[in-house]
């Protein structure tokens, strides 16, 4: 099983920089992001919720 964390320090800056294109790369079978620094209201595009991929969020 391979399991990454990652302290993304916002999560719309790491997507232009080529986030979600390392990920699909790294054959994770679970990914951590810390420090999203966003809501889930921003979070519009198809990047953010790939098919086939359950997001669990926790909210302060």
């Amino acid at each position: 099983m391979r399991i990454i964390t990652l302290n993304a320090n916002g999560i719309r800056s790491a997507e232009r920089k080529g986030f979600f294109t390392w990920m699909q790369q790294q054959n994770a079978d679970i990914i951590c992001i810390q420090e999203t620094k966003a809501q889930l209201h921003q979070l519009h595009s198809a990047p953010f919720f790939p098919p086939a991929i359950i997001v669990f969020t926790m909210m302060q």
